[in-house]
């Protein structure tokens, strides 16, 4: 899947989760990485993912769930699977990834060796 292809313009787009930027929590760490002013704090379970176009936010995505109670946890329709060569940030000539779906549940995988 290429996500250049879809509904809204953008330029670039951060991914927020356990394991790509966990530091980032507060809305002050995020806007950090952005580079822009970013109002909401996040939780170490959250996914969120930005999109940016000439700087200003565009779209973003913001799911949760309770990694210690997964029962009474709502699932993540969508999730990202990113490995140590994750860029920090993915623009239009890097955001590709495979889809895998399982049970109404699609993981996104980057892919790094295009």
């Amino acid at each position: 899947m290429n996500l250049t292809n879809l509904p809204f313009r953008w330029d670039r787009f951060y991914i927020f989760s356990e394991n790509h930027y966990p530091e980032a929590l507060t809305k002050e760490e995020i806007s950090s990485i952005l580079g822009i002013k970013y109002n909401k704090n996040i939780s170490l379970n959250d996914r969120l993912i930005v999109f940016l176009l000439n700087g200003e936010i565009v779209y973003e995505i913001f799911a949760n769930y309770n990694s210690e109670n997964l029962i009474d946890s709502n699932r993540l329709l969508v999730d990202f699977y990113l490995d140590k060569k994750a860029p920090p940030f993915f623009e239009r000539n890097n955001a590709e990834f495979l889809i895998k779906k399982t049970d109404g549940y699609y993981a996104l995988y980057w892919r790094s060796n295009k």
